[in-house]
């Protein structure tokens, strides 16, 4: 199915956050492994275009990272800027994680 026929998850109340409804089960099973450590702050299942990314912080540091990748998304680092952005066909994805700018082939 090519992007443009793909339908974008509508966003649901997750406790305080909100997210795919596709990433339910996948939170879940990332909570079991964060032993408390960590709090979500926001995910997006990429849409068929653009990888899973899941925003967590660390409860004790304060440090903001992406989950899988383990990349540093701390707002002092960053300047600031929001932790996603649209691209064209209004798609969320994280700049930091698309190294080369480009969609997930």
């Amino acid at each position: 199915m090519s992007t443009s026929e793909e339908k974008m998850c509508d966003l649901e109340k997750y406790g305080n956050t909100r997210i795919d409804p596709c990433l339910h089960e996948l939170l879940d099973t990332i909570k079991q492994f964060r032993d408390g450590l960590f709090k979500t702050i926001m995910s997006c299942c990429g849409h068929g275009k653009y990888d899973t990314t899941v925003i967590v912080q660390n409860k004790s540091s304060g440090c903001v990272f992406e989950w899988f990748t383990g990349i540093n998304l701390d707002k002092k680092v960053r300047n600031r800027q929001p932790y996603y952005k649209k691209d064209s066909e209004r798609v969320y994805f994280i700049p930091e994680i698309m190294s080369t700018g480009e969609e997930k082939q």
